[in-house]
């Protein structure tokens, strides 16, 4: 018998796949706990338009965190931080809620710190390069620069 499924289904598929069983597992388990339905007419195209509705989503969000590479990727932030008198060592340093904060208003984006892979305190003078993942294979590299304030 052919169901289409609602829910997830283990080593079977996920929602909105059309698959086969038996069918006397499909009437005694996966319909009555609305983990399937029939695959008639109806049901078949309200499930192409679902497949068609998830398909447009996720366009549009490989669009979106395609445009968040674009904004981030190869960006530089600059912080300017006293210097101590005596040995020209940063005074203090930036950490992770101050450079979101920073990265957020001048790029105009909604990086969290989930996103930070490699990030640590900046106490020196230096050029930093921080690489935040966007999604599983794509990642951007903000880079950061710590100088003297005058």
């Amino acid at each position: 018998m052919k169901v289409i499924l609602q829910k997830q289904l283990k080593n079977k598929g996920i929602k909105g796949d059309i698959i086969e069983v038996k069918d006397g597992f499909a009437l005694n388990y996966l319909i009555p706990n609305k983990i399937a339905c029939y695959c008639t007419k109806q049901n078949l195209n309200f499930n192409n338009k679902y497949l068609k509705k998830v398909a447009k989503l996720k366009l549009e969000q490989e669009n979106s965190l395609n445009s968040l590479y674009q904004k981030l990727n190869l960006k530089e932030i600059t912080f300017f931080l006293k210097a101590k008198k005596d040995t020209n060592e940063v005074y203090g340093s930036i950490n992770v809620s101050q450079f979101l904060k920073k990265l957020n208003l001048e790029l105009k984006t909604n990086v969290n710190k989930n996103m930070l892979l490699n990030f640590k305190k900046f106490d020196q003078f230096k050029q930093y390069k921080i690489k935040i993942k966007i999604k599983s294979d794509l990642f951007a590299v903000i880079l950061v620069n710590l100088k003297k304030e005058n």
